[in-house]
């Protein structure tokens, strides 16, 4: 214990007397986590719309307020179509409403019209999104206008006889903020503290140092729990600093129990630990452990642990993945407490989980490990 202390002071002294690794432990996190909560917005609101309107009546006015009084959309501008299709080009329009001519004679003549609407297709999600707000919009109108038409000749039916009543459970707002910035704890956590640790024993080779382990009498549990530690209490006060941050700043709900949220990431700050020190054990300088941590980290980070998307939608071999990294439990584990208001009992699967991942590391770690060169 006393050697093992010795590794973890002398970690601590490394990280807190260089301004770079100082910077990069406690700086970096917070810089990442406005840019990924701020920067990252999945709301579909205040897209750019033009309307092309060659019919020039009332109704199709009536019609194309309809379309773009709301919160999804923001109206450039009447304009022809040749000019729309252009903007559209020049990324200043996401959707062209077009209303062809005799829109409002077909009408009422109880023909029916057809509008067209065009979709910038850039962004699929955004496109189908898009599709979706367009369909209920005109379908609100087409039923107004047939409620008025049986209006006046003195029939009032019920056009509804199904009615849709839908609630939005633990997300009411359907905001993307309360549910990508619990997520940016997963990304910023992952990275920063995998590569943090990773510079641990390939400073040591760098410096030279390593010799003086080679020779020593210290054990390597000592020497590879003495480089763990440091870090894992540098992850822990990021993510008290993150947590701060998430409920004073964004001001996201945490409905959860605030000790299950404490053991589900010192679980997973251990699991970046020990995967920064493996990194580190196998690469022989700062730079190589730097790089092939960033490779190892953003992919499961963003990819595999279901922070744009569900993992269900991965491929089976990739959902396979996912369940064999930290990243998706943790994910499942803090969203769940922030929103859903889990306890101990509900992370308790995810939390078993990493613990197998972070004893995998760790017996990795103690094998690949050599107290002498070559």
């Amino acid at each position: 214990m006393r050697s093992l202390l010795a590794v973890a002071d002398k970690e601590f002294k490394e990280i807190f007397r260089n301004p770079v690794t100082l910077l990069l432990a406690f700086g970096v996190p917070v810089v990442f986590f406005f840019v990924f909560g701020i920067g990252i917005n999945l709301d579909v609101e205040n897209l750019p719309l033009a309307v092309v309107d060659m019919d020039g009546s009332k109704l199709s006015a009536d019609f194309s307020e309809q379309i773009y009084n709301n919160r999804y959309f923001t109206l450039v501008g009447y304009m022809s179509r040749s000019q729309a299709e252009r903007l559209m080009r020049l990324n200043r329009l996401r959707a062209i409403l077009i209303i062809p001519p005799g829109f409002a004679r077909r009408l009422y003549e109880g023909r029916a019209s057809t509008v067209q609407v065009l979709v910038d297709g850039t962004y699929p999600y955004r496109a189908d999104v898009i599709k979706g707000y367009m369909a209920g919009m005109v379908s609100r109108f087409n039923e107004a206008l047939l409620r008025d038409w049986l209006g006046a000749r003195g029939m009032k039916p019920n056009l509804e006889p199904v009615s849709l009543d839908v609630r939005v459970l633990y997300n009411q707002s359907i905001k993307s903020a309360y549910s990508l910035v619990p997520g940016v704890f997963v990304i910023v956590i992952l990275m920063n503290t995998t590569i943090l640790a990773s510079l641990s024993v390939a400073r040591e080779r760098d410096y030279g140092s390593i010799y003086n382990i080679y020779t020593s009498s210290l054990s390597k549990f000592a020497f590879v729990v003495g480089k763990i530690v440091p870090y894992w209490f540098v992850g822990m006060v990021n993510v008290a600093t993150m947590l701060l941050l998430a409920l004073l700043l964004f001001r996201i709900p945490f409905r959860g129990d605030p000790v299950a949220f404490a053991l589900s990431s010192g679980v997973y700050v251990l699991a970046a630990c020990l995967l920064g020190i493996l990194v580190s054990i196998f690469t022989r300088s700062m730079i190589a452990a730097q790089i092939v941590s960033m490779i190892i980290t953003v992919i499961p980070a963003f990819l595999y642990s279901g922070y744009l998307m569900p993992v269900s939608f991965l491929e089976p071999m990739g959902q396979i993945e996912a369940r064999m990294l930290p990243a998706m439990h943790y994910m499942n584990a803090c969203r769940g407490i922030f929103l859903k208001g889990f306890g101990i009992g509900d992370v308790l699967s995810s939390v078993c989980a990493m613990l197998v991942f972070c004893a995998c590391i760790f017996a990795l770690s103690m094998l690949l490990f050599k107290k002498r060169e070559g």
